[in-house]
């Protein structure tokens, strides 16, 4: 336990407190959904009070159900694909170079490769939460300024404000927690995690086009298999005829994190390091 704790300490520093471009880089992104958020409000309903509930559903609403026709053309959910690749971005590459670096030596000096691994799972979980905490921030400064509603009610117009098609947005307070505060990180955590997992046998940048195939897969497709439709306010049951369900979402997520920090570690215990241990 006590070289877990060293080596976390030495992760939140040079994982997160020494990552802080791409925490800037975020910062810009974020600011820039704010600014939109709130011009897209002006034109769509000038003279109607919009909520912070509204402000989070326009963040993680990613898109309606697909149905390949002549007639509709697939459209990109930009905004929340953009959201989580930024997101897993921020966590593609420390693990590795940690790897390769100074946290090889520290590794080998403590002899405990499993401190080591589970200290990155913990610094991966707590960067992607830094990400959300971070934007959760900004949505909040930003209700402030834009005068918004300090309520999670979601206002019954935000259907067509999300061009969410036959859906029916619930406008109950507190409706969507979990599509909103809790399936959102807790799905970013679980494909960061395997993304990390996936890093361990190919180059990084692999990895994270793995991870970019399955986002765009989970847009394209309405399906409770693709993890990524359970982190969309538009693809839950409250919303969607036949949607996926949330309770079943937060169990998906914690069985795939759970699953890549265990089988990431017992195929790390096995990974050549160095490049002359035996493996």
């Amino acid at each position: 336990m006590t070289k877990f704790i060293k080596f976390l300490r030495y992760d939140l520093k040079n994982g997160i407190l020494s990552a802080w471009k791409h925490y800037l880089l975020a910062l810009a992104f974020f600011l820039c959904i704010g600014v939109d958020f709130l011009y897209r409000c002006a034109v769509f309903q000038p003279k109607q009070n919009f909520t912070l509930g509204d402000f989070a559903s326009y963040v993680f609403a990613g898109m309606r159900k697909y149905v390949p026709s002549i007639y509709d053309s697939f459209r990109f959910p930009a905004l929340w694909v953009l959201l989580f690749a930024l997101i897993l971005y921020g966590t593609l590459r420390y693990t590795d170079e940690d790897m390769r670096g100074f946290g090889q030596h520290t590794m080998l000096h403590s002899a405990s490769r499993s401190a080591w691994w589970f200290s990155k799972c913990a610094w991966n979980a707590l960067s992607v939460l830094t990400f959300f905490l971070l934007l959760w921030v900004v949505m909040l400064l930003f209700a402030l300024c834009g005068d918004l509603q300090f309520s999670f009610e979601i206002s019954p117009y935000m259907d067509l404000f999300l061009d969410a098609g036959e859906v029916h947005i619930p406008s109950v307070e507190w409706s969507l927690t979990l599509e909103l505060f809790i399936l959102p990180p807790m799905v970013a955590i679980a494909l960061s995690m395997a993304q990390m997992t996936l890093s361990l046998f190919m180059k990084p940048v692999f990895s994270y086009i793995c991870s970019l195939v399955y986002l765009l897969a989970s847009a394209y497709y309405t399906s409770p298999a693709l993890l990524g439709n359970y982190a969309m306010v538009l693809r839950s049951e409250q919303v969607m005829e036949n949607g996926v369900s949330p309770t079943v979402g937060v169990l998906y997520a914690t069985v795939l994190t759970v699953l890549s920090a265990v089988l990431g570690y017992m195929l790390f215990r096995r990974h050549n390091i160095l490049g002359k241990e035996e493996t």
